[in-house]
């Protein structure tokens, strides 16, 4: 299994609206693409961080080729989307993992 892990720290002047956009937009957005099977949206817990909280996405494949198809066609315009809505409250990146068994 293959994870493609996003990191985001978000001002916490937006915390509750951004949940609620990413939770019940972006989220199913990402999932329509058919292309991951599973998500998982996390806290990070340290560091604390008065002023911003830092969550994870991590969208779980069954192959790097659906990965790169996600990146290639999805990834820019879902991003663009964020950035329109959301502006400079948030800074984001990627990372790719695989599962050790």
């Amino acid at each position: 299994m293959f994870v493609y892990n996003l990191t985001v720290k978000v001002n916490n002047t937006i915390l509750h609206n951004w949940i609620q956009w990413l939770k019940g937009e972006h989220i199913p957005e990402v999932m329509a693409t058919n292309l991951f099977v599973e998500t998982k949206f996390l806290k990070l817990l340290e560091p604390d961080d008065s002023e911003a909280a830092t969550f994870t996405l991590q969208c779980f494949t069954d192959s790097r080729e659906k990965y790169n198809k996600y990146i290639a066609i999805y990834s820019n315009i879902l991003t663009e989307k964020a950035l329109q809505k959301w502006g400079d409250n948030f800074i984001s990146f990627g990372t790719f993992m695989q599962t050790v068994h």
